[in-house]
């Protein structure tokens, strides 16, 4: 799962070009707010959360301010407002569908993906799907 988006509460120093060079910390990540989507329809509801394989990155796109004389290192400063957070993590899930086989084998069935996003957040969020991808095999079991 690729996310992301601007956070307008943070200032981020010295970013480099290169968006590999900007990866943040464990303990970087722990402190930013992450958007919780729920995967809704698997066993437990699962939820987006964080992993020793979570890689969040920042996108320079804006431009910097120098940092004021009081700091007493020359800073180049940039607003959350204009460079993107990117969090990518790899989840595996099984996801509950009702299929119809009433013409089975001659038909097609689709099995939905559904992320939703919790209430507290829907004020300020929204998911725009991008593209997902299925690996593995798909298969229906015959039931007798």
């Amino acid at each position: 799962m690729v996310m992301e988006w601007y956070d307008f509460r943070l200032t981020y120093y010295n970013l480099k070009q290169t968006r590999s060079s900007n990866s943040l910390a464990t303990s970087e990540i722990e402190s930013i707010w992450i958007p919780f989507i729920v995967f809704s329809n698997t066993e437990n509801n699962e939820a987006t959360m964080g992993s020793t394989n979570t890689e969040v990155t920042i996108t320079r796109e804006g431009d910097f301010t120098i940092s004021p004389l009081e700091y007493m290192e020359e800073i180049n400063l940039f607003q959350g407002t204009e460079n993107r957070i990117t969090f990518q993590e790899v989840y595996t899930k099984s996801f509950k569908c009702d299929y119809q086989l009433q013409l089975y084998p001659f038909d097609t069935q689709t099995c939905t993906a559904m992320m939703v996003v919790r209430e507290l957040e829907r004020s300020f969020m929204m998911i725009t799907p991008d593209q997902i991808f299925m690996e593995g095999m798909s298969s229906i079991f015959q039931v007798n």
